[in-house]
């Protein structure tokens, strides 16, 4: 009697990580760790890059002829007005969609500066090891949250037409302007701007291997200079007003 050969069955492995790109969207609000953890192996770049760039898009062109009324009241451009004439609908159209256009660019170029910061701060000085990539995708996860604050804000901001609704210690300056000085150091200490350090932190604590207060540290330098960045540009622009 001959012995029969069972054939083996052959399964297909399974997709690491599938559909985490679209899930780390939800889970870097509740399960940081969790969700950077497994972006260590599998950073995602597209995604949440994409998904950032429209919420910040959405939000500006929703407020973008808020802005350019508050550029037309500035001392400065009244003053150009009285040489160049009255601005036109058309005129105002143009200069609205450039500034929701201007500002989402301006944000989309932050977490590349961001990450390029956290690689110098935890590769260079700290002696840790990290791919370009995977800080990346830790800062646009992170990122994430900052856009959340933006949308929450976005119908308070529509419903007062103000552009200084905000959640931070900005509301407790006595000039509200984004030229001003001091509204703009308040306004960078921000439920969600503090949020998003604190994520970022464990983030990068995750993929460098760090203890968590160096993580949160690394978030602090990086994120910090960029604030820092903002703060002297506002200086620097108020001694041309």
């Amino acid at each position: 009697m001959e012995n029969q050969v069972q054939p083996e069955t052959i399964t297909q492995p399974s997709k690491p990580n599938s559909g985490l790109s679209w899930k780390g969207i939800a889970e870097v609000f509740y399960n940081p760790a969790g969700l950077f953890t497994k972006i260590k192996e599998n950073p995602k770049i597209l995604v949440p890059y994409l998904v950032f760039g429209l919420v910040i898009l959405a939000v500006h062109w929703s407020i973008r002829n808020l802005v350019v009324n508050e550029i037309l009241q500035m001392p400065e451009v009244q003053a150009r007005m009285e040489t160049m004439g009255e601005i036109t609908d058309k005129m105002k159209n143009t200069m609205a969609i450039g500034q929701a256009v201007q500002w989402t660019a301006i944000y989309l170029i932050c977490p590349l500066l961001a990450a390029g910061l956290a690689f110098f701060w935890g590769s260079f000085i700290f002696g840790g090891g990290a791919k370009y990539k995977q800080l990346l995708s830790v800062m646009l996860y992170g990122e994430l949250i900052f856009a959340a604050g933006h949308l929450l804000l976005l119908p308070l901001i529509l419903a007062k037409q103000n552009l200084y609704v905000t959640l931070s210690l900005g509301a407790l300056a006595p000039e509200k302007s984004f030229s001003n000085t001091l509204f703009a150091v308040l306004s960078k200490f921000d439920l969600f701007i503090i949020w998003e350090v604190i994520v970022i932190g464990v983030g990068l604590s995750v993929i460098y291997g760090f203890p968590r207060n160096k993580g949160y540290l690394i978030s602090v330098l990086s994120m910090g200079m960029l604030t820092i960045l903002a703060i002297v540009t506002a200086i620097i622009s108020s001694f041309f007003r």
